[in-house]
This record gives C-alpha cells, structure tokens and sequence, in this order.
C-alpha cells in the first residue's frame, strides 16, 4: 500500500483530502505543520512513497520544507505542492527545490487523485 505524507494548517482540508486519498486504498500520515513533517520524515523516512503539502504555513511553509528536504537529502520521495499560490516565480522556486507538481486550490477531489496516481506511478517506474 502507498503512503502519502499529508501536510496542512488546515484540519478540514487535511480530513477532505486525506479521506479522497485513503478511501482509494492509500495509507495516509498527516501533519499540520512543515515542522511536524519534518519530524515524521526523520522517523518514517523514505517509508512514503508521496509527499503533499500546503504552501502558506505558520513558521516553517512548504517552499522552506521542500528546499530543507533537498538540501538536507532527507528523502528522494516525490513532492506535491497544493497551494492558492499562482506566482510563476514561486512555482519556479519551488520546482528548483524538488517541488514535481504545483496543483492550484481549489482542485476538485478526482483531479487531486488522478494527479497524485501520477505521480505514484512515475516515481515506481525510476
């Protein structure tokens, strides 16, 4: 089974999106904060097979978590960015810290699955 790491400020984001996901067979770990994520990637590692997280966070945001992620060589795991953020020159940011896919909100649940099975089936076929 696939497993996601979810990460949201927000927890009905984090219920709706974490429910579309497990409802279709993948095992999902949640964390309300790039800080938290940070904790649970040094625990569980390269045990996810998809990181999904929010921009906009308090202290540490997704951009400084995928660049910590890069820099640090934490994990190879693919990263969703799904953000309100539609600045080219902070997706292009985020793209150079690792950030694969940058999916705009609000994103309807069934493309938010398709894309995020993309990207399960991409990173098995390296």
């Amino acid at each position: 089974m696939d497993k996601v790491l979810l990460i949201d400020d927000t927890k009905s984001y984090r219920d709706k999106m974490g429910g579309v996901l497990r409802d279709n067979g993948l095992e999902v770990i949640e964390a309300s904060s790039g800080e938290e994520a940070l904790e649970k990637l040094a625990k569980e590692g390269d045990s996810f097979n998809l990181i999904v997280s929010d921009l906009h966070m308090e202290k540490l945001s997704g951009l400084d978590l995928a660049k910590i992620i890069k820099k640090d060589n934490i994990t190879e795991v693919p990263i969703m960015m799904v953000t309100t953020e539609t600045d080219d020159k902070l997706r292009d940011e985020g793209m150079q810290a690792g950030v694969r896919i940058w999916l705009i909100k609000p994103v309807g649940d069934q493309k938010f699955l398709k894309t995020v099975q993309m990207l399960l089936k991409a990173s098995k076929k390296k």
